[in-house]
């Protein structure tokens, strides 16, 4: 690699956004593991990714507005921004803790024959890039099957925003051939993931482990593989203290009678915690 691809590598890991993600993400929680998203919501890695990937992140955003130019010009009426905020319509669920955005909402256009009565409603808009591998499945096994987690992403944000179906498009990131699925609402899928974010975030130790094997290929590359397999410590902050319990309005409750004593842990506190810090059992 030369200077100026190093150079360049070296910006983009620098800007990416340093802390932790405050809340468990609805584009999460159709993981597979509990106990991953379990330590995810308790801060107990810091995830810092390779230039590499944080391009391919940036690649995605990039295609939103593609899509939405594209939709637009074929007639489809695109809403991106809540006129409230003037940002992305985000949904805020249990205790605060659970969230998500989505890409936009769309109207016209649905040509979905088995959902007729629905086709004037509103419907979700969700965008995606894929490998040329990844691209091939889904149109053989289509998204339900091939990506449940874009899947569960999409349940939650209909039942979360009253939406009765869902516009899939996903993007072949090598040859520019794009895919287009429209994926009904189905309220026991929404009810159960709804369900499983509360009961992790309400969790009072992890949750089992998907595997007992470190070399699992579903733990091999999990950022939190080390805290979850091995003795490594995790990292300190209030999130992985035992005193620490999550609470209304998206806080954190202290409840060391010696430290803060059942009092809101303030925010600048969350990411360092204090002197009288215990490390909560997760291993």
């Amino acid at each position: 690699m030369g200077k100026v691809l190093e150079a360049i590598d070296a910006a983009i890991v620098n800007a990416q956004e340093k802390g932790q993600r405050s809340h468990l993400g609805a584009s999460s929680i159709g993981d597979k593991c509990a106990r991953k998203l379990w330590y995810g919501f308790r801060w107990a890695t810091e995830t810092r990714h390779p230039a590499q990937l944080l391009r391919l992140f940036n690649r995605g955003h990039l295609e939103e507005d593609r899509f939405v130019g594209w939709l637009r010009a074929a007639g489809v009426e695109v809403w991106q921004n809540d006129p409230a905020t003037g940002k992305q319509y985000r949904f805020t669920g249990y205790k605060g803790h659970f969230c998500g955005e989505i890409d936009g909402v769309g109207a016209g256009l649905l040509d979905a024959p088995y959902l007729l009565e629905f086709n004037d409603a509103p419907y979700l808009l969700e965008f995606k890039t894929h490998s040329d591998a990844s691209f091939k499945s889904l149109v053989l096994n289509k998204v339900e099957i091939d990506k449940p987690l874009h899947y569960v992403q999409m349940q939650v944000y209909m039942g979360e925003f009253g939406l009765t179906q869902a516009l899939y498009l996903a993007i072949n990131k090598n040859t520019d051939a794009i895919h287009d699925e429209v994926v009904p609402f189905n309220e026991k899928i929404y009810q159960k993931y709804v369900t499983r974010a509360a009961m992790i975030i309400d969790a009072p130790e992890p949750p089992p482990r998907i595997s007992r094997d470190a070399s699992w290929y579903e733990c091999k590359w999990c950022d939190h593989r080390a805290v979850c397999h091995t003795t490594v410590a995790p990292l300190i902050n209030c999130r992985t203290c035992a005193h620490s319990t999550p609470v209304e309005n998206a806080q954190w409750r202290c409840e060391n009678t010696l430290a803060l004593n059942n009092q809101l842990i303030p925010e600048n506190t969350l990411l360092v915690g204090c002197a009288r810090y215990v490390r909560h059992p997760m291993s």
